[in-house]
């Protein structure tokens, strides 16, 4: 099997932001673990902080990792130009490829060994949504994190073809009964405390404020809503939940 190969090594460095595949091979084991990402050093930083710490969501690469930590890593590149979209897809399929060469020799261990389904279809039970909403419970950006996270989304811009694929996928969709009572809620507790509430809405009365949405600069609230092709924006702004997305001077 031939692909382009970006870096092979134990501890890479940080790379341009690459769309690829990622191949993890236990150094003791032989085991592998196959993976894509949009862009490849950060999501290989986040295996292997999670593995450091203890809360890696598969539970035999955290098996091996605590065993002994040393793995070998190799980053391919997908050699494709266009929209995000097209490139998650390409990756997609350069991940399946990968995996379906890897299979017969026993040592993957990957738990879906379908790529789709591993972000796609899966439907957690409500025990297992509480157990996540339990972890990420009282996780807090700090103001450092919050510039990175700005640095990191600067100068992202969404393409005319991204943008049409979005609105085509969205337009007509219906909100569910459950949606519908999440967002209620979502209202009602921003309401239950007037003076906060009624500050924020002050502050986002100016519809011609400019706004920054995930390092991308509009020139008002609205432009912002028609360029992402979402109508909430001013609520999410409201309720502070996406540290990307704020109120510029």
């Amino acid at each position: 099997m031939e692909l382009d190969l970006l870096w092979t090594g134990a501890k890479p460095t940080r790379t341009p932001k690459l769309c690829g595949v990622y191949v993890l091979t236990h150094l003791v084991s032989k085991k592998v673990y196959v993976g894509s990402a949009i862009d490849l050093a950060v999501r290989r930083a986040r295996h292997f902080n999670d593995l450091k710490a203890k809360r890696h969501p598969n539970q035999h690469l955290q098996r091996l990792f605590n065993k002994d930590p040393r793995f070998h890593v190799e980053l391919f590149v997908v050699a494709v130009s266009g929209s995000a979209m097209d490139l998650r897809e390409s990756a997609f399929k350069l991940e399946q490829d990968v995996i379906k060469h890897h299979e017969p020799s026993g040592l993957l261990v990957n738990i879906q060994k379908d790529v789709k389904r591993t972000m796609f279809g899966i439907k957690f039970t409500p025990e297992h949504r509480a157990k996540i909403s339990a972890g990420r419970k009282g996780i807090v950006f700090t103001p450092e994190h919050k510039a990175k996270l700005s640095a990191w989304q600067k100068g992202r811009a969404v393409t005319p073809e991204s943008l049409a694929k979005i609105v085509a996928k969205t337009t007509g969709q219906k909100r569910t009964i459950e949606q519908r009572q999440r967002l209620a809620e979502g209202l009602k507790k921003a309401w239950r405390d007037p003076a906060k509430f009624l500050g924020s809405r002050n502050r986002l009365d100016e519809m011609g404020h400019r706004v920054s949405i995930d390092g991308v600069v509009y020139p008002s609230i609205s432009a912002a809503g028609r360029a992402i092709g979402l109508t909430s924006v001013r609520y999410h702004l409201l309720r502070g939940k996406r540290p990307t997305w704020f109120l510029l001077p």
